[in-house]
């Protein structure tokens, strides 16, 4: 056990790592009042909507969200957020409400990395169960690896890292029971399956139908119908238990307007099946492991799952973070057969070069870039305290402004709110004043918010499908705020955003 005690810090100290981009100190004081000598920033838009969500049911506890009011403005929009991993926060808040000022905040920043230290925690367990051979390489791999200390990062709460602890232990109990063992993991396996199907039905559900047909294939060997049929039941039951408690009919995504917005997405774009990216994740074991698995039999069902997720990865980015677990998960088979221990860690280090050159521009590139997001993020905190109505925002900077805020806005960072997206890439490009105050009537908007106009036609003009028009009102907002158009009223700027009143 000491060599976990050693691994854990590890795991918390990598995700940690980006702490200067979620930790800044303020100075001075709001409105009067002394503040706190610091804030904490989320490092995506989502974390801001998740975290409205999660102040929502901090302050009344039972509650489950079935519809956000705050984005998508003023319709709102049917989510398929569910409330699994907004409890999970609350229950950290809660505990840390003794002791900090700003507990939801932190709750916020640190739960992906204690869920991280969870995993690792499970897989160091499950891999003595299996007797796995270097089960250290396994863990520094799970350190090590960038796309899995993104999921998990300091200031990210995002559902993705409860994700990956769920189903490294559903993978887990399920590669036990191909082993032939008892129904302890066959209730393990279902409680796993059934949590992850809860939280999303994306990955969840791939995972667990390609697991499925793989162990029936596969596996009859060791198929036990006694312990499957509990597998199956337990996970079914869970699932329909979470159907029943948070029931909603949340649309699913489609027509070009979802098309071109999903291609401004990064985790949503592919990859190409010789992309570097995919060795800088895992290192260059991966190139070794379909030679390594396939002389194993045993693996031979691994080998599989992983050739899935890879090119599920190749299809959405965001499938990488389940590669490299899946990855990790089987490293030790991957590095088996290099007999000699001390053989097998200079391979594994050497296979690292790659992984390293990432964390070093992880760790000292773009320190410039991240310096000004940040900058940023405390500028629109500042407008934030100052608005009082709804309003309408670049869809980027929405969560943020409606969590700090506590008002609605018509953008937001889901498909869902795809409607209002659109709306407000139409004023930010609108050509005639008259096509804008039509939408601004429309939503009820009562501020305009709008920052580096370059950045906010070019990415509007995307989603519409349209060119760049250098008449566009965002120009007119940003570059000579005087000159707006009548019903919006310049009142206020900082070196990010002007922001402007409507009039109607």
């Amino acid at each position: 056990m000491w060599w976990l005690c050693l691994f854990l810090p590890l795991v918390l100290l990598t995700r940690v790592s980006n702490y200067r981009d979620v930790i800044a100190v303020q100075q001075g004081s709001n409105l009067g009042q002394p503040t706190e000598n610091y804030n904490l920033y989320f490092v995506d838009a989502d974390c801001y909507s998740r975290m409205t969500r999660v102040a929502m049911v901090y302050e009344h506890p039972g509650l489950i969200i079935r519809h956000h009011d705050f984005e998508n403005y003023p319709q709102g929009v049917t989510p398929h957020t569910s409330a699994v991993f907004d409890y999970c926060i609350a229950v950290v808040a809660w505990g840390m409400k003794p002791f900090l000022a700003s507990p939801l905040d932190w709750a916020g920043a640190l739960i992906s990395p204690l869920l991280a230290v969870l995993t690792a925690t499970f897989l160091w367990i499950w891999a003595r169960a299996c007797d796995l051979p270097h089960r250290g390489i396994m863990m520094v791999l799970f350190i090590a690896s960038p796309i899995l200390v993104h999921g998990q990062i300091f200031g990210r709460p995002d559902h993705q890292s409860l994700q990956m602890l769920l189903l490294a232990i559903a993978l887990g109990a399920e590669w036990k029971l191909a082993s032939g063992e008892n129904k302890g993991w066959a209730m393990v396996a279902g409680i796993s399956w059934g949590l992850g199907l809860w939280v999303s039905l994306y990955e969840p559900l791939i995972l667990f139908v390609l697991v499925q047909i793989l162990r029936g294939v596969a596996g009859r060997s060791t198929w036990s119908w006694k312990n499957q049929r509990l597998v199956w039941g337990i996970t079914l039951g869970i699932f329909l238990l979470g159907a029943l408690v948070e029931f909603r009919d949340a649309p699913l995504p489609e027509g070009p307007d979802f098309a071109r917005w999903s291609a401004t997405i990064g985790e949503l774009g592919s990859m190409k099946p010789w992309d570097a990216e995919l060795v800088r994740w895992v290192g260059l074991g991966l190139l070794l492991a379909p030679f390594a698995l396939l002389l194993q039999r045993s693996a031979r069902v691994l080998s599989v799952v992983l050739m899935a997720v890879y090119l599920l990865t190749l299809w959405q980015i965001r499938w990488g973070y389940f590669f490299a677990l899946i990855f990790v998960m089987i490293s030790p088979w991957v590095f088996a057969w290099l007999r000699r221990r001390w053989l097998a860690w200079v391979v594994c280090v050497v296979s690292l070069w790659p992984v390293a050159s990432e964390w070093d521009v992880r760790l000292f590139g773009g320190q410039e870039q991240h310096a000004q997001h940040l900058s940023e993020m405390m500028a629109l905190r500042e407008i934030a305290s100052g608005v009082h109505a709804p309003s309408l925002a670049p869809w980027w900077e929405s969560p943020a402004l409606a969590y700090w805020s506590h008002q609605p806005s018509v953008a937001g960072s889901s498909h869902e709110s795809l409607r209002g997206i659109v709306d407000s890439a139409k004023v930010f490009t609108a050509e005639s004043p008259v096509e804008a105050l039509q939408i601004l009537k429309a939503r009820g908007v009562h501020l305009v918010v709008v920052n580096d106009p370059d950045n906010l036609v070019a990415n509007s003009a995307r989603i519409l499908g349209q060119s760049v028009n250098e008449k566009a009102l965002a120009y007119t907002l940003f570059n000579a705020p005087h000159s707006a158009p009548p019903f919006l009223r310049f009142v206020y700027e900082n070196q990010w955003f002007k922001v402007f009143q409507v009039q109607l």
